[in-house]
This record gives C-alpha cells, sequence and structure tokens, in this order.
C-alpha cells in the first residue's frame, strides 16, 4: 500500500505475498502483532497526509484509484477480522 500510495508500480513476489510463518509461539504471536501494528501507523499517518484529489488519482499499473485501494484494504482487514473472531473464544457463542 504504501509504495503504491507513492506512486510505484509494485507486484509482489510470492514470498513477499505469502512469508514463511515462523513457529507458533508466543513471542512470534507478539513481534507479528508489534509488526501490523507499526504498518498500520505508518498507513494511517500517510493517509493522512493526503489531500482531496489524491483519492481520485490511479493506482499506477491498476485499474483502480486510491480510493478504492483503500477501502479494499479495509475490507479485507474486516475479513481477516472475522476470520480471527471465529478462531477465538471471541467467535464462540457458547463462551457466553
Amino acid at each position: 500500500m504504501l509504495s503504491r500510495l507513492d506512486g510505484a508500480e509494485l507486484e509482489l513476489s510470492a514470498n513477499a505475498d505469502w512469508p514463511p510463518v515462523p513457529e507458533p509461539t508466543e513471542a512470534a504471536w507478539e513481534d507479528a502483532v508489534a509488526a501490523l501494528d507499526a504498518r498500520y501507523e505508518t498507513l494511517l499517518r500517510r493517509v493522512g497526509e493526503l489531500g482531496d484529489a489524491q483519492f481520485a488519482q490511479p493506482v499506477v499499473g491498476r485499474r483502480y484509484d486510491v480510493y478504492a485501494m483503500l477501502h479494499g484494504i479495509i475490507h479485507h482487514n474486516v475479513y481477516h477480522t472475522g476470520q480471527i473472531a471465529l478462531l477465538t473464544d471471541a467467535g464462540d457463542s457458547r463462551a457466553t
């Protein structure tokens, strides 16, 4: 997202799109959450710097604009949040 916001045409390699998953330890989970938080803080700050006209700019190498790209990441994250809820007690109606 950040590279595309900066105007880069980006195609992810298989390794970048699906990076190796470390052993499922508490430390690895905490590291993953911290990395995700840091990336989204950076993305939030970057989006906050955009001018209104920039939302209508096309994303280089794509058939959509910045506005659609940002909505896409929101939808993507909502989907995965729901999946996590289903896999945890938060998604278990018997937990109440």
